[in-house]
């Protein structure tokens, strides 16, 4: 699989895409978020307007919320690399200079299990040791996904009306997160096991759902599959396939 693309995806929810919009939309502005999300799109659909519109309401939100910093800022060793969403400076503390803190923002309900993650531990001991700062206080920024679907009986203009009263009962949530330690010796042996490993069985699992060979791994579906040089009774077939070829010089 190692030299296989992946058809681009068309999901307006894709999580990969919403949540770079997120951080281009802290970083930069919505407007720009905006446009990159739709850029990311051959199509665009009334869904992924609706996506759209949950931006344009937490987005406010979440700016008034965070203070200013350092946004998506890159660090590399020879062992790692990372980025940060944001690094926010905070006054000095026991003669210590470059003190700050990390916030880093997922666009998820599932809470607990980023709160049990490894990540900002392990960012904050190589932050340390590559940029030669101070991380003092560590935080996710949690905004909620609403994810609900249109009624057969409901208009565009209901539906919306409806989506709207369902962010507004939603709220961020900024939870802090303690450092342990233990969690990046467990990050270094993790990846100890990884370069040892010879075999890698299939694992099928929930990771699955944000990977782009799902379908051709679990349903083995390969959609660019060519029709094969054979004659076909055609009174046989019920459904009647067009292929078109194209090129571009």
């Amino acid at each position: 699989m190692e030299n296989l693309e992946t058809i681009p995806s068309d999901d307006p929810t894709n999580p990969l895409i919403l949540g770079t919009a997120i951080h281009k939309a802290m970083e930069t502005d919505l407007k720009t978020a905006i446009k990159e999300y739709y850029a990311s799109y051959n199509i665009i659909t009334t869904e992924h307007e609706n996506e759209v519109i949950k931006m344009e309401y937490w987005i406010p939100k979440l700016k008034s919320l965070i203070p200013e910093g350092l946004h998506e800022v890159n660090f590399k060793n020879d062992v790692y690399e990372g980025t940060a969403d944001l690094l926010v400076p905070v006054k000095p503390i026991e003669r210590m200079e470059n003190v700050f803190d990390l916030y880093d923002f997922k666009y998820s309900n599932n809470i607990e299990h980023y709160m049990d993650s490894r990540q900002l531990h392990v960012y904050k001991y190589f932050l340390e040791r590559i940029k030669g700062i101070y991380i003092k206080r560590m935080y996710f920024v949690f905004v909620p996904k609403v994810r609900i679907r249109q009624k057969g009986t409901e208009s565009i203009e209901q539906f919306r009306t409806r989506l709207y009263q369902e962010l507004s009962q939603k709220e961020i949530k900024i939870k802090e997160v303690l450092f342990d330690e233990s969690k990046v010796f467990d990050f270094y042996e993790s990846t100890m096991r990884i370069g040892l490993t010879k075999s890698f069985d299939k694992m099928i699992s929930y990771y699955c759902d944000w990977c782009e060979y799902k379908d051709y791994c679990r349903k083995d579906l390969d959609y660019m599959l060519l029709p094969k040089a054979e004659r076909r009774d055609v009174r046989k077939t019920q459904k009647r396939k067009l292929w078109i070829y194209g090129g571009c010089i």
